[in-house]
């Protein structure tokens, strides 16, 4: 019997490839880079993973645009206690 595609799975890992490397991928999802690649080459060619992709890397964006002025506020004040001390 043969298996259903899983959109949202390979879509979430495409999407996280844009902000993480490929090896942490792999772990992570208990991938083979072989897996990977296959999805990569059904993104060319299919616009249904197209679009399921597009709208998980806006998500990530959105999440990781929101978490960067935090992030650069408490680099600045760790610089700053490390520079007084």
């Amino acid at each position: 019997m043969a298996r259903v595609f899983n959109y949202e799975r390979a879509a979430t890992i495409l999407a996280e490839a844009a902000f993480s490397s490929d090896e942490t991928l792999l772990k992570k999802y208990k991938i083979t880079s072989s897996t990977l690649g296959r999805y990569r080459a059904r993104l060319s060619t299919d616009p249904k993973m197209r679009e399921f992709v597009a709208i998980k890397k806006a998500v990530l964006e959105r999440e990781w645009a929101s978490e960067l002025v935090p992030a650069i506020q408490a680099a600045i004040d760790f610089l700053r206690r490390a520079a007084s001390s």
